[in-house]
């Protein structure tokens, strides 16, 4: 499976990725206990930034900030682990 989150964060603080997993953890065990799935089955996590602009091109915060999850079956790549193993080794 993949799993993308969509952040829309409700001001202009930083914000880095790797503590929006550890922030989403818990809420990623329930989504999957109440689809009665298996979260190990996840092989890609996608995270997007979403900050919507208007013309004045200023991001506009939404009020209590957001956070959109999507779960869909994972379509590896053809060749992907050909390619793996080419930058592991070196080659090009």
């Amino acid at each position: 499976m993949e799993l993308t989150i969509v952040i829309s964060p409700p001001d202009r603080r930083h914000r880095d990725d790797d503590n929006i997993l550890t922030a989403f953890k818990s809420y990623r065990d329930g989504i999957f206990k109440a689809l009665e799935l298996d979260d190990s089955a996840v092989r890609r996590t996608v995270i997007e930034w979403y900050t919507p602009r208007p013309k004045s091109g200023i991001h506009t915060p939404e009020k209590d900030g957001a956070l959109y999850v999507n779960l869909k079956e994972y379509q590896e790549k053809e060749n992907y682990h050909d390619e793996i193993d080419k930058r592991q080794v070196g080659e090009t």
